[in-house]
């Protein structure tokens, strides 16, 4: 099993934009019959990339309370590059809202 991760700011004069998780998915354990990642193990990264930003943002531990409906609009395939792009929307007294993007580069278009 291989997953490569990175975490990146980006910037834009000095405003802060969005943090960036990047992960190489070479294991095929997490393919369905379709030959396409399991959607759980898609929103287990989404899931993880968002704590990291929660993390950071409180400095200590957080748990994800609640998920909004989200869908799926193109398989992942094993090799593809998948971008997790995560920005805080929303701070409150007890809790955060945080807005989580994914993007795919697929090996066939490299």
């Amino acid at each position: 099993m291989k997953i490569v991760l990175l975490q990146i700011l980006i910037r834009d004069d000095d405003n802060f934009m969005a943090n960036f998780h990047m992960a190489s998915i070479k294991k095929y354990s997490n393919i369905n019959s379709n030959g396409h990642i399991f959607g759980g193990w898609i929103l287990s990264q989404m899931d993880s990339a968002g704590g990291v930003e929660a993390i950071r943002r409180v400095g200590g531990p957080v748990a994800t309370v609640a998920i909004e409906p989200m869908k799926f609009h193109a398989p992942i395939n094993v090799g593809d590059w998948m971008s997790v792009y995560t920005d805080i929307t929303k701070v409150g007294t007890t809790s955060l809202t945080i807005h989580i993007e994914v993007t795919v580069l697929s090996r066939e278009t490299e």
